[in-house]
């Protein structure tokens, strides 16, 4: 049997063999929870529905949560302990300042996020959700989520106008 060996693949095709692998687990595991059973009522209230596949998407998030979370964790601890080793610049872009800035800017968003988010009580299928730090915590992912967004947007927009600037 054929050894995988890791290091002789580039980065580029690793990552896009990762993220087609992603993308196939997400259709599948999308696709059974809206075409199969999704039109099951609820038990206790038949009004609303409870699709069949619920806690094959929401184990699938988790999963998927804890290995992004793991995989930034271990890229973490590799840049801090490689770049330890070198000046912090490659061709005059002084790396480490700018990974500093992304990790030192990502925490304080969402901090900012979680201490701004609302802890209002919501009405959620007819029932009132209450848990102040759970309701802190999402809105803590939407506000970065958006503000996250409207910064990549302007790194591509700012990206596409560097010949303009140029001039």
């Amino acid at each position: 049997m054929k050894r995988l060996n890791l290091r002789n693949i580039p980065a580029e095709r690793l990552s896009q063999r990762v993220f087609y692998v992603l993308v196939g687990l997400c259709v599948v595991v999308f696709g059974l929870f809206y075409m199969v059973g999704y039109d099951i009522p609820y038990v206790f209230n038949p009004d609303i529905t409870a699709p069949m596949f619920t806690g094959v998407v929401l184990d699938t998030m988790y999963v998927l949560f804890l290995l992004a979370l793991a995989c930034a964790i271990w890229s973490a601890v590799k840049g801090f302990s490689v770049s330890g080793k070198s000046n912090g610049t490659e061709n005059n872009v002084p790396y480490r300042a700018i990974s500093y800035a992304v990790f030192v800017g990502t925490a304080v968003i969402l901090l900012l996020a979680l201490l701004f988010g609302s802890s209002k009580e919501m009405v959620v299928n007819g029932s009132l959700y209450a848990n102040k730090f759970l309701l802190k915590l999402s809105d803590m992912f939407i506000y970065t989520i958006g503000i996250l967004l409207f910064v990549a947007f302007a790194a591509v927009v700012f990206g596409f106008t560097r010949y303009y600037r140029k001039k």
